[in-house]
């Protein structure tokens, strides 16, 4: 048969034009397809895929990894957008005189944080421990997107 055509002389059919998807994500994270790391934003290349259902991970150190599913389809061109902080609650720390931080009894550090906690959306337990005046624990409630300040005074609220 001549190159291109079947048999019967009918043009061979053409292989369906590939699918491309681009991941952009703030901050910086490393990207998996279906469960195999492609790279790390903001260097992965425009991923050519063929027709089907994905799920893509983004990891982040600092942040719980965002999952999502994405049906591409033979063709499309898509672009995933994703900025981490808006899918977690950020707190900012202020605990007089200082405090070691624990939220859900995983230590996070000690006061001055040097940057903010960084939790999924919900209630969470907040310790926090200075071993001359004793332990304050309270529950907390991150919000999707939003970074309240939290101010606490041991002297005050351990005081006898």
């Amino acid at each position: 048969a001549a190159l291109g055509r079947q048999s019967d002389g009918s043009p061979e059919p053409s292989a369906p034009e590939r699918a491309s998807l681009s991941v952009n994500c703030s901050p910086y994270c490393d990207v998996y397809v279906d469960g195999e790391r492609i790279g790390t934003t903001p260097r992965v290349p425009t991923l050519s895929l063929g027709a089907g259902e994905y799920t893509i991970q983004l990891r982040h150190p600092e942040y719980p990894v965002y999952t999502t599913s994405i049906r591409l389809e033979d063709g499309q061109s898509r672009q995933l957008n994703v900025r981490l902080y808006e899918h977690v609650g950020r707190f900012i720390l202020l605990v007089y005189p200082w405090a070691e931080v624990l939220v859900e009894g995983r230590a996070q550090g000690t006061t001055p944080l040097a940057q903010p906690l960084i939790l999924e959306p919900g209630r969470h337990r907040l310790t926090l421990t200075n071993p001359g005046l004793g332990t304050w624990e309270t529950e907390i409630v991150a919000v999707a997107g939003r970074t309240d300040t939290l101010r606490y005074n041991l002297q005050h609220l351990l005081s006898k």
